[in-house]
């Protein structure tokens, strides 16, 4: 049976309401119960008191009417008179009790008759003569009626006994009842803990497991499917966010597609120069770009890197790209066409984009490359003369997007020989880290181009293989790597064709 989120909550929720509500109203009937018990076991101790206050008292009566018997003093009369007033007011609180059973009613209505004749007697005796034979006869009455008496309070505390230890029981009981009460409550008290293990089991576990999915899905992961199965509305969102991800990841795979579409053919025929690029995205799509195309006669390339990742960065790029292969048709010269290219970003997409970007022209007659550097990586030079690796000289200028007013891009040019070579690059290549958390920098780079010597294109191969060594495949940023090598000097004899241009979209 599927129980909605709220249905477990509420349920679980009821089910220790009224266990505690049920724990309370128990409790408090056990206490009110004892305190009852209490209260009637204080007034059986108190009439059983008075019972024996009251055999006390009849055994004094009858001492003192012997005593007068054997002395016929006055006093001795006095304190009968006054032990008998103490009696008959013993005798009237006990018969005020609210405690008392019917027997023991029928005792104290005995008891009074008995103690009425008593008086009445006594009353007779003292005014007899002391010599007089009625003293004897009257003294067996008397002593008749007292011994009446007294095995009736006899008989009251016997009573009071059997319900002195009736109520002790049920104390017992009680308090029994209240011990296991505590238990229950320590019961009640893992069974709440029980409770919050499941909901946290099977209500937040659920939760923390579909937010730990979601969020490595917003770091472009958009391949990994949620899997959860609790019956309930969660279950029913992961499947909602699963369909939504198969969507966004079917567009990301088309966009992807159309990308590695825009991106230059693998083979272009140009004497005497080879052109060779690698490119690894940390997200199916991103912002890095490289171009390169016939421009009259020469061969125009660039390199970029737009801000930001994934699908913005992708946009950005292709606008800046598509922005300079239509300026480059008019036939304008490298500033023109990048102050224009400026201009269109900043009016299409506003403040806060940018692309950093390296554009060269190469001219296959005579080797001259002309370059601007856009606020892009300085690249890796190569002088055949010299056999050595460094960084080539640039006059940089801003990266495009971010002002029209103050972006003045400045044209340097060098003439290449035969070997050189020129490495381009984004700063994905000496952002990546090792374990130790350290940079693939610079250093490295153009010591291990120093030690090993290739041509561009397995050099640009080999770099990448290292880097992606470096960090262990562990890549936050795009890399894209371009490179060009003059493989022979104008007017050689052969059309040298260019290396297949690999590009990798891994």
């Amino acid at each position: 049976m599927k129980l909605s989120l709220r249905t477990k909550i509420f349920g679980g929720f009821l089910i220790i309401t009224l266990l505690f509500l049920f724990a309370s109203a128990y409790s408090f009937l056990n206490a009110n119960n004892l305190d009852k018990k209490a209260k009637r076991n204080s007034g059986l101790f108190d009439e059983y008191r008075t019972v024996s206050d009251l055999d006390r008292r009849v055994r004094e009566e009858k001492t003192m009417l012997l005593r007068y018997t054997n002395s016929n003093e006055n006093k001795d009369k006095q304190a009968f008179f006054k032990s008998q007033a103490r009696f008959k007011k013993k005798l009237s609180k006990l018969t005020s009790f609210y405690l008392l059973e019917k027997r023991e009613k029928n005792l104290l209505d005995n008891i009074a008759r008995e103690n009425q004749m008593l008086n009445i007697n006594a009353g007779k005796l003292f005014k007899l003569p002391p010599s007089s034979p009625q003293k004897t006869v009257l003294l067996n009455q008397i002593d008749d009626h007292i011994n009446k008496i007294m095995n009736d309070l006899d008989k009251h505390r016997d009573i009071d006994k059997t319900e002195i230890h009736e109520n002790l029981r049920q104390i017992n009981l009680i308090r029994n009842a209240e011990r296991d009460l505590a238990f229950g409550v320590l019961f009640l008290v893992l069974l709440s803990l029980t409770i919050t293990f499941f909901s946290t089991k099977y209500i937040t576990a659920p939760i923390a497991k579909l937010r730990q999915e979601v969020r490595k899905i917003s770091h472009g992961h958009l391949n990994r499917r949620i899997s959860l199965k609790t019956g309930d509305e969660i279950e029913d969102l992961a499947n909602t966010f699963n369909q939504m991800i198969a969507g966004m990841y079917a567009e990301e795979q088309l966009a992807a597609r159309l990308q590695k579409r825009l991106l230059p053919p693998k083979k272009i025929r140009v004497k005497g120069v080879k052109l060779h690029a690698q490119q690894i995205q940390a997200k199916v799509v991103g912002g890095d770009w490289y171009d390169y195309y016939r421009n009259g006669n020469e061969i125009a390339f660039f390199i970029a890197d737009a801000s930001g990742k994934g699908m913005s960065g992708a946009l950005l790029a292709t606008l800046a790209m598509s922005s300079i292969r239509c300026e480059s048709k008019s036939k304008q010269s490298i500033e023109k066409i990048l102050i224009n290219t400026n201009k269109t970003i900043e009016r299409r997409l506003g403040a806060g984009n940018f692309v950093t970007l390296f554009y060269g022209s190469l001219s296959p007659e005579t080797n001259e490359l002309q370059y601007v550097n856009c606020g892009h990586e300085l690249p890796l030079f190569y002088r055949s003369a010299t056999d050595n690796w460094s960084l080539l000289e640039c006059r940089g200028s801003l990266p495009l997007g971010i002002s029209t007013k103050h972006f003045h891009p400045r044209r340097d040019k060098i003439c290449l020989q035969k070997g050189d070579k020129i490495i381009f690059y984004t700063d994905g290549l000496h952002d990546v880290r090792d374990k130790q958390r350290r940079f693939y920098n610079l250093d490295m780079i153009l010591d291990w181009l120093n030690h090993n010597h290739y041509p561009v294109d397995i050099a640009i191969d080999k770099l990448l293989a290292n880097a992606l060594e470096f960090c262990a495949g562990d890549t936050s940023d795009d890399i894209t790597i371009l490179g060009i090598e003059i493989a022979a000097v104008p007017n050689d004899i052969n059309d040298i064709g260019l290396a297949s241009s690999k590009i990798s979209t891994l």
